[in-house]
């Protein structure tokens, strides 16, 4: 890790509105900001060290912090079990009884002190995951309250009310939406499909799909009979998931359709250029790149207009049309100023996923220059 200090990507939060307080180790601070920075950028209030002055008493400064902290979230890693400070606001969260999320940013070993405390603990083993998967898992673990109201909720409570249309009857969509479910819902509530659509989650976690589907299904038609938006496109997009990694792929892609339209209908474009993402992969294994490359550019466009556009995200979206076009359509010059631009993108800050992808994109790149006769080193 370099010797220069990393600048903090955001003032911590330091309202009176409900907060995350979140533990890290400061020498995972490449892997940690990244991560901290996409959570403020959907909105959710997180306080971390940065939020102290120069002058305070650091354990006093974190004591309050936390005791006011509604929430907690720590990043495990070896560097954060031999912290002293992460142990001591660890054990200061448990004894205050705080809703509490760990996330392994590495695997592990928890210490025999911590391991008898963090037995039951709910953990998200973020080094397994895809970011996609990662993403969708955190967001379910962090309740709407720590979002702030006026931006874009990331993660809606399931059992709340859903968005309907003023005058619109629940149960009714629009003419030209289509109806997501053709699944008796029995009349259940929104109540009882946030109670279905968790144990679904907890089914899938533990990899007995069969049982998960069938859940994720009720949720979706309860959800499409009483117009729960942001619950039937959950639905629809585990469901997709799942499918996607079983080998269901059309089945998937369908699901995938869906979801996207009902985050466009409900206005949370993070969330269309996700499911879009997931399409253009789909689209590309199921052998048909055209529509994949007009999925990718779709999404291209979210991500160039968003509030605070993410880098990696956009970096991602081009080198995936870029390898679509040299790889799989032979058309190797127009792959080859999309990938200039990843490249360039990977260079606009500290990030430890961007230097993944600068790695990722630098062969790619010598290569297609070489082909076109420039077969420079990349620069930024």
């Amino acid at each position: 890790m370099s010797d220069v200090p990393l600048q903090a990507p955001f003032d911590a939060y330091m309202g009176k509105e409900p907060y995350l307080f979140v533990s890290y180790s400061h020498k995972d601070g490449e892997k940690v900001f990244p991560e901290l920075a996409r959570l403020h950028s959907l909105g959710y209030r997180v306080w971390y060290d940065e939020g102290i002055d120069p002058g305070s008493e650091w354990p006093e400064e974190v004591a309050v912090a936390l005791e006011g902290a509604s929430h907690f979230l720590v990043f495990i890693s070896p560097n954060a079990v031999v912290s002293q400070n992460v142990r001591n606001e660890i054990n200061f969260a448990l004894n205050r009884q705080k809703p509490f999320l760990a996330i392994y940013v590495q695997e592990t070993d928890l210490p025999p002190g911590l391991q008898l405390r963090m037995g039951d603990i709910q953990a998200i083993m973020r080094y397994r995951m895809s970011d996609d998967h990662y993403f969708r898992k955190m967001e379910k673990s962090l309740p709407a309250t720590l979002v702030s109201p006026t931006r874009t909720n990331p993660s809606e409570a399931l059992a709340q009310e859903g968005k309907q249309t003023p005058n619109r009857p629940a149960g009714r969509r629009d003419s030209g939406s289509p109806r997501m479910s053709d699944i008796p819902a029995s009349g259940k509530t929104v109540e009882e499909a946030a109670s279905l659509f968790k144990r679904a989650v907890r089914l899938n976690e533990y990899g007995d799909v069969e049982a998960a589907l069938p859940l994720y299904k009720e949720v979706e038609a309860i959800c499409g009979e009483r117009g729960e938006l942001s619950g039937l496109a959950k639905s629809l997009g585990d469901q997709a998931l799942i499918l996607q990694e079983n080998g269901a792929l059309q089945e998937a892609l369908s699901l995938c359709e869906k979801e996207s339209a009902v985050w466009r209908e409900i206005g949370d474009n993070h969330r269309v250029q996700r499911s879009l993402g997931r399409q253009a992969d789909i689209l590309d294994a199921l052998g048909r790149p055209e529509e994949a490359l007009r999925v990718l550019e779709a999404q291209d466009k979210i991500l160039r207009t968003a509030r605070q556009p993410d880098a990696s995200a956009m970096a991602r979206s081009l080198l995936r049309r870029a390898k679509i076009l040299a790889d799989k359509m032979g058309r190797a010059s127009e792959a080859l100023p999309l990938l200039e631009e990843a490249y360039h993108l990977t260079g606009s800050g500290p990030s430890t996923a961007l230097e993944k992808l600068a790695k990722e994109i630098e062969p790619f790149l010598r290569h297609l220059r070489s082909g076109q006769g420039d077969a420079g080193q990349p620069s930024n």
